[in-house]
């Protein structure tokens, strides 16, 4: 299963087997990568450790517009949820862990229903919660997708 939200991921590898390519990280589920941590609410500075410096695209350096939210050295280091992949069994256990933390959070910003929780840090919370347990990890190496939050117009001439 790929779930895709495709405002600010690009798949680009038209001449790749996207499931090939999936299975060779040796990760049940990948999700995808982005320079800046979002929500900015302090996960991401408590668990360093998950979050190293990957720099796949060292050319691209000029043209992110990094904010508050970016690390010092721009990578692909970031949680982003608008990419995730994995076996249908294996995401369905993600989001039941999710689920049980908060039974809410699929019905937010629903009429009646309290608001405030996105599917990031829903995600996010997984990652820093179970990514052993479920055998998670980021796309750090843009292998999958390209991620284009906070890259400029200029990326992709």
């Amino acid at each position: 299963v790929i779930m895709i939200d495709a405002m600010d991921v690009m798949f680009g590898g038209c001449q790749r087997d996207i499931v090939k390519t999936f299975d060779s990280l040796g990760h049940k589920i990948v999700i995808g990568a982005e320079f800046g941590c979002w929500p900015p609410d302090g996960v991401c500075s408590k668990h360093p450790e998950l979050f190293p410096i990957h720099n796949p695209l060292p050319n691209f350096r000029q043209h992110v517009a990094c904010d508050f939210t970016c690390g010092r050295s721009p990578g692909y280091r970031y949680l982003n949820s608008g990419f995730i992949a994995g076996r249908a069994g294996d995401l369905a256990r993600m989001y039941a862990k999710s689920e049980r933390e908060d039974p809410l959070w699929l019905q937010r910003g629903r009429p009646g229903t309290p608001s405030g929780l996105n599917d990031q840090a829903v995600v996010l919370n997984a990652f820093v919660k179970y990514r052993r347990e479920l055998n998670m990890t980021l796309d750090y190496e843009a292998r999958l997708v390209v991620n284009m939050q906070r890259m400029l117009p200029s990326s992709f001439h």
